[in-house]
């Protein structure tokens, strides 16, 4: 599932292709409506763009009663025998939803950026017209949201009570910050991602046909580099005693989360939030050997037209042979 970049993320660590579908394109019943209030969507990371294609064909449709329907797309496998037309594509080397990003990654999108260019299309430079903050604020807003009543559904499935010691420290903040938020704090999360959604609904209807980024801002971490530091886990030790409605340090703690945690990862979630399908492909290497995925995303149900490009870069700049090539990287 990929609610905020688990696909696109892992794929770019590890020099492989990974496509989030549109929302609504592949079922989540019939035990979920909705999964993160539309966040989140299934589908798998594979070394080809042909078996991602192949596994979407196989999964893609909707189920009775679900919320949500991606609109009808052809076969993605035979997507793949059409080379795409000439496409408007933008560009931008800036984080997301963060506030940095690495060389190499700048270096990945223009690398790609140059790429397309020379394979037909337009390619032009395009910042998203986004609030990063607000959207980073919003979309930790209805993850905390969600999280809480995932902790609290625990005890229907094991007939145990949810304490503070069973989960992750992370996990049980995040219900904590559920408590005090209200429904005026969720629907206002909803509503500026409703708003986004159509600005960049018609920013593809009228401007470009895809958008390209780094999926990730920075190089894959150290392995233990995103675990709490010491002061932090102290931090969430001392939630953890806080009384239920001592709500403003809860509000502050989701601030300051929004500021910071997202910024290694902060270049997926948008395409969450506005159900517009995103892939990631392996285009780019660090010196020492490090893979950097680049994003590129398209229009509500556009999932054909990505595939198609996605075969043709593949084509023009296989990366099967990368992932032969020892990592050399040490930490």
């Amino acid at each position: 599932g990929d609610g905020g970049g688990s696909i696109r993320i892992p794929a770019s660590a590890c020099g492989l292709f990974g496509l989030k579908p549109s929302r609504g394109r592949t079922p989540l019943g019939p035990d979920e409506g909705e999964a993160w209030n539309g966040l989140l969507v299934r589908h798998v990371v594979s070394r080809t763009v042909r078996d991602s294609a192949a596994f979407l064909d196989a999964t893609q449709g909707g189920d009775t009663g679900a919320p949500y329907a991606a609109p009808p797309d052809g076969t993605f496998l035979e997507a793949l025998e059409r080379g795409p037309e000439r496409l408007r594509i933008g560009f931008s080397t800036e984080s997301l939803l963060g506030r940095g990003t690495d060389p190499e990654c700048d270096a990945a999108v223009t690398g790609a950026a140059d790429l397309l260019s020379d394979l037909g299309h337009e390619v032009i430079p395009l910042d998203l017209p986004i609030d990063r903050e607000g959207l980073a604020h919003a979309y930790l807003t209805i993850v905390a949201a969600c999280v809480g009543m995932e902790v609290e559904d625990t005890e229907r499935m094991t007939g145990r009570k949810p304490r503070a010691e069973d989960f992750e420290g992370s996990t049980w903040f995040l219900r904590q910050v559920s408590d005090v938020l209200s429904a005026r704090d969720l629907q206002n999360a909803l509503a500026l991602i409703a708003q986004t959604t159509r600005r960049l609904g018609a920013l593809f209807a009228d401007q470009i046909d895809l958008h390209v980024s780094a999926t990730m801002p920075y190089p894959p971490v150290r392995v233990g580099e995103l675990a709490p530091t010491s002061v932090e886990r102290v931090g969430l030790r001392a939630l953890r005693t806080l009384p239920v409605n001592v709500g403003p340090a809860l509000r502050a703690a989701l601030s300051q989360l929004a500021e910071t945690s997202l910024e290694k990862a902060a270049n997926t979630q948008v395409w969450n939030m506005t159900g517009q399908p995103a892939m990631s492909l392996p285009l780019h290497w660090t010196p020492d050997g490090l893979p950097v995925g680049v994003q590129i995303a398209g229009a509500f149900g556009a999932e054909e037209q990505l595939f198609s490009l996605a075969r043709q870069v593949e084509e023009a700049q296989p990366w099967i042979p990368r992932l032969m090539v020892p990592v050399t990287a040490t930490y």
